[in-house]
């Protein structure tokens, strides 16, 4: 009985060593995540045997990239997604997808192989791959494969062509060298494009000019200036102020500078420099029909009366007859009265005349309108002939009249004189 309490407790005490020191109980117990061992599971230890031929990195899974071939036929590839199609196996990054035939009826540990075709210039390079739908994971049969267009270069350093002014890179597929022209402005790389100067960049050393002449911009207001070194043109704003330089620098006003404008001086009667009708009626007046009034041109109080009659409907209506009974407007008499204005229109057709006259009160209201009608051209010029013949007649008598008076009157005289003498002389002592 004591044996048998002594074996059981030795039992007891290596039951413990004996469950831990087992590594596996089945093969997954053995996973090492390695696509290139396979596991198993021997007597509670695991063994491992490498699969021939398999490199590790070669496997690509669901979001993974991976590049494949050398120079000018090597890319870079990436997906997020795959599905079978038939005999496809369909890459999706993105909206793109890339669609890979394989052979269903081959397969190994790897998965189904697949030929992907690269296409470069007139070449093709055929990469060989496999799909494990299983584990849903690309293998890579092919990574490093060469290309059949031979690259030109293989880094800018190859492709110098010791001109300070070109970018020399190695670029393009296949690789070439290309030479583009500098066209920035940047001091000290030996190169002064053609649109740069010594203001942005030191390496363009030219004179600009020589002279001050040279530098002429025709702007009175600068001073134009060939300095420095390299001499170049140098065009500051003028500041001081002078007369008679054709230039009014800011901050200069008429009273320092005669080129700068003369302010408006309303009042001297002299209508000058900005002054106008508008800004100063009383130096340069305003024009017909309009007044002076606290400094403004404004209409006469005569236009405005003249306004209203023209549109005044008895003086419309008056004339429009006058226009339709074939009378063209020959002559306007518009004048102011003590009480208001006067207005006499004159029409004419042929020999007729017509005139609407009347009166308008000092607001401009007609007063009193009406049409007359005026002697023929010819019978003003009838009346002229009889006062002119007339007046020639009368002249005639009056001239046989005094002619006559002065007959008489030299008759009578004459009889005085022939009494005289006829009459018998009285003694001496009788005077």
């Amino acid at each position: 009985m004591q044996i048998k309490k002594t074996a059981m407790l030795f039992f007891l005490l290596l039951l413990p060593y004996i469950v831990f020191s087992l590594e596996c109980s089945t093969t997954n117990d053995c996973n090492d995540d390695s696509y290139c061992t396979t596991e198993s599971c021997n007597s509670g230890n695991c063994s491992y045997a490498n699969v021939g031929g398999c490199i590790k990195d070669n496997f690509k899974f669901v979001g993974d990239s991976f590049a494949m071939g050398e120079g000018s036929c090597r890319n870079t590839y990436e997906y997020d997604g795959v599905y079978r199609e038939d005999n496809k196996i369909v890459l999706v990054k993105g909206s793109e997808t890339i669609s890979l035939n394989f052979n269903n009826n081959l397969s190994n540990y790897y998965g189904h192989p697949i030929i992907y075709d690269f296409k470069i210039l007139n070449a093709t390079v055929a990469f060989n791959l496999r799909y494990n739908e299983t584990q849903n994971f690309l293998y890579l049969e092919d990574v490093n494969k060469t290309c059949p267009v031979v690259d030109q270069c293989s880094s800018n350093e190859n492709c110098t062509d010791d001109n300070v002014c070109t970018i020399d890179e190695c670029t393009g597929t296949p690789l070439a060298c290309k030479h583009s022209m500098v066209a920035y402005c940047k001091s000290n790389d030996g190169c002064c494009p053609g649109k740069c100067n010594a203001t942005n960049d030191n390496d363009c050393i030219t004179d600009q000019c020589s002279t001050n002449e040279d530098c002429n911009d025709n702007n009175p207001c600068t001073n134009d200036l060939c300095d420095g070194t390299p001499k170049l043109c140098v065009n500051a704003a003028t500041t001081d102020c002078a007369d008679n330089d054709n230039c009014c620098p800011a901050g200069c006003a008429y009273n320092t500078d005669k080129d700068c404008e003369k302010p408006i001086i309303c009042g001297d009667n002299i209508c000058e420099a900005n002054e106008t009708k508008e800004n100063c009626c009383k130096d340069c007046d305003c024009a017909e029909d309009y007044e002076c009034a606290e400094n403004r041109c404004q209409k006469t109080k005569k236009a405005i009366a003249k306004e209203s009659l023209e549109i005044n409907e008895d003086f419309r209506k008056k004339q429009e007859k006058l226009l339709s009974d074939g009378f063209s407007l020959n002559k306007i008499l518009f004048s102011e009265t003590a009480a208001g204005f006067s207005f006499e229109y004159t029409y004419s057709k042929g020999d007729k005349e017509r005139a609407i006259k009347g009166v308008m009160d000092s607001q401009g209201k007609v007063k009193q309108i009406n049409t007359a009608g005026g002697a023929p051209v010819l019978w003003y010029a009838v009346i002229l002939v009889l006062i002119f013949l007339i007046t020639i007649a009368g002249l005639s008598h009056y001239r046989n009249f005094r002619h006559k008076k002065e007959e008489e009157k030299e008759k009578y005289y004459a009889g005085l004189l022939q009494q005289k003498f006829q009459k018998p002389r009285q003694p001496f002592y009788r005077r």
